[in-house]
This record gives C-alpha cells, structure tokens and sequence, in this order.
C-alpha cells in the first residue's frame, strides 16, 4: 500500500496524475481538500484561500522521496533505503 500524508501532495500542473474534488474545507489560514483519484480517497492541505469547487479535476504533484510505502497484510511499513 502506498501512504501519502496531505502535506505531502499539492495542486501543480503538470500533475502526475488528476483528482476530483469531493469536499473543500476552509479552515481559516489554510484548507484541505477531499478528491477521489479512481476510487482511493486523497487529502490535500493547501496553505492561504484554495478556489476549488465540489467536481474540479485537479492535477496533483506528490515528492515520491515523501510517500511511505506499507505492507498490505500486516500493515506495517517498509523500509526502502
């Protein structure tokens, strides 16, 4: 399984790949962004306003050295060095 935290993704094009907007959340300073990427529930938390509107299609950008990588029957993480 692939796990991704909502500081680790961003609204960029290019993307590397292109969400759905389910819910927008303003939380003030900052806010966090619901989207559905084929099925898998994402968050993004974007810092200052966001303009984004229930079934925008986002393209997201993600540091692939900040995704964290688990074993699906156990659940624990794995290392990748």
């Amino acid at each position: 399984m692939l796990g991704l935290r909502p500081d680790s993704l961003s609204i960029a094009a290019p993307g590397l790949v292109t969400a759905r907007v389910e819910v927008v959340e303003a939380l003030g300073g900052e806010c966090h962004i619901d989207l559905d990427y084929q099925g898998y529930k994402l968050t993004v938390r974007q810092s200052g306003m966001c303009g984004a509107r229930m079934d925008d299609e986002l393209p997201l950008y993600f540091d692939l050295q900040r995704i964290h990588l688990f074993d699906k029957k156990s659940g624990r993480a794995i290392i990748v060095q």
